[in-house]
């Protein structure tokens, strides 16, 4: 049975996107499990609260103004599922995307499992291509076929 209330769970996420705003390691290892399970679209990222933490500086270092906003959140049973704007200017290196000096602002939707008071599973989507579209970083498109 599960013993962790939904309003419990919806601060926990809370708390996760305020560990990533405010660049906080320490809440970030207070919220997630340390064998946390990630599913997003960035790849070679070690298992485990390692990748999470990776992940993190990569974006705060290509994006160091990085904002996320929980537009709308809903629980289910041990799931958390929302739906995100991040906002942003890329000016530090993004791989081997040098820094374009623009700003951006996508949508995104994540999924979490929670379990024993932490994060242990991780999805995400988010508007990759409207990044690199607002970054500059695409061909314009001209209608051409």
């Amino acid at each position: 049975m599960n013993t962790e209330t939904a309003p419990t769970l919806t601060a926990l996420v809370k708390e996760y996107r305020r560990a990533h705003n405010v660049n906080d390691m320490d809440l970030l290892d207070a919220v997630v499990a340390a064998d946390v399970v990630l599913h997003t679209t960035v790849q070679g990222l070690p298992p485990g609260i390692e990748g999470a933490k990776q992940g993190h500086h990569l974006m705060h270092g290509a994006f160091p103004d990085v904002h996320v906003t929980i537009e709308e959140v809903h629980e289910i049973n041990d799931r958390v599922f929302e739906r995100y704007t991040v906002t942003g200017t890329h000016t530090g290196p993004l791989g081997p995307i040098p820094p374009t000096g623009r700003s951006f602002k996508i949508t995104g939707m994540s999924a979490f499992r929670c379990q024993g008071g932490k994060i242990a599973e991780y999805w995400s989507e988010a508007d990759m291509f409207g990044l690199y579209a607002q970054l500059g970083l695409l061909p314009p498109l001209d209608g051409a076929a």
